[in-house]
């Protein structure tokens, strides 16, 4: 697994782990406080997540891992839910 994907939220993280092709490799379901002890059982992998005010303490939690972590600005991305409805 060289890339790992968190999507944040409050109680439940859930990870998608992918192979150097893309191919998903692994997936899983870890709490709030499964997370660390997960991540500090990994080898060396490139993290990405959204970017908000909670990804950037996550962000500075995994650097104690020696991992590096990516935070994606999602506006713009297919599935946007940030446009501005129009009445």
């Amino acid at each position: 697994m060289s890339v790992l994907g968190i999507d944040i939220a409050k109680r439940l993280f859930h990870a998608v782990g992918m192979d150097e092709r893309g191919k998903i490799v692994w997936r899983k379901r870890l709490s709030r406080h499964g997370l660390i002890p997960f991540i500090a059982k990994l080898p060396p992998v490139l993290i990405g997540m959204e970017a908000c005010g909670g990804a950037h303490d996550w962000a500075r939690r995994f650097r104690g891992s020696c991992t590096s972590s990516v935070r994606v600005n999602t506006r713009g991305l297919p599935g946007d839910r940030h446009k501005s409805k129009k009445a």
